[in-house]
């Protein structure tokens, strides 16, 4: 099966019957239309039967296999969703905030999205997605961060404070805050 998130249990019927099982996740979103798989990771588990092949089908594809153990299943899968979902999550939240100034969701979308876009790019020139970080809290602007509480609305407080906290450890690792700086914006975003 094609599952992130399921285990190899769902096949046991066919493994009892002596068919090799296995699974094989494109580390890709689908929403619709093709999809292009060169390039893009694969976790595959299963029998060594099953494995071998999704390593062919994988590599057929210009995909790159690796195998994450069941036991590692929701761990990585919890991953993708917070790449991806999540990312989505967080981008619809600014929508319907931004559209408070542009009359429309449509419109606060196209005023983002090069935004957005400049934060992909920057995500795709690195090795590693914390370096990128920029905004208040990478520069420990505690004054800032202060005002954003104090207008946001409140179904967006507890995002906003929980997305703080994990950027002021990211801050805090790229050396751009130090501990004076990051003990205070995280005393301000625990709620």
């Amino acid at each position: 099966h094609c599952s992130g998130s399921m285990g190899l249990e769902a096949l046991a019927p066919l493994q009892r019957e002596g068919a090799h099982v296995g699974s094989l996740h494109p580390l890709q979103s689908f929403a619709g239309g093709a999809t292009e798989l060169a390039g893009v990771y694969m976790a595959m588990d299963g029998d060594e039967a099953a494995c071998a092949a999704a390593q062919q089908i994988a590599t057929t594809v210009g995909g790159h296999p690796f195998q994450v153990p069941a036991a590692e299943r929701a761990a990585y899968h919890a991953a993708a969703c917070i790449c991806s979902n999540y990312a989505v999550a967080v981008e619809a939240l600014a929508q319907g905030l931004m559209s408070r100034w542009l009359g429309n969701e449509e419109a606060a979308w196209q005023a983002l999205l090069p935004l957005f876009k400049g934060t992909a790019a920057n995500l795709q020139s690195t090795t590693s997605p914390r370096t990128v970080l920029t905004g208040p809290i990478a520069r420990g602007d505690v004054n800032t961060v202060e005002k954003h509480l104090a207008v946001l609305p409140p179904d967006l407080v507890d995002v906003y404070c929980s997305l703080g906290l994990a950027t002021t450890k990211l801050a805090l690792a790229n050396g751009t805050i130090d501990k004076v700086a990051a003990d205070k914006l995280q005393q301000l975003l625990q709620r």
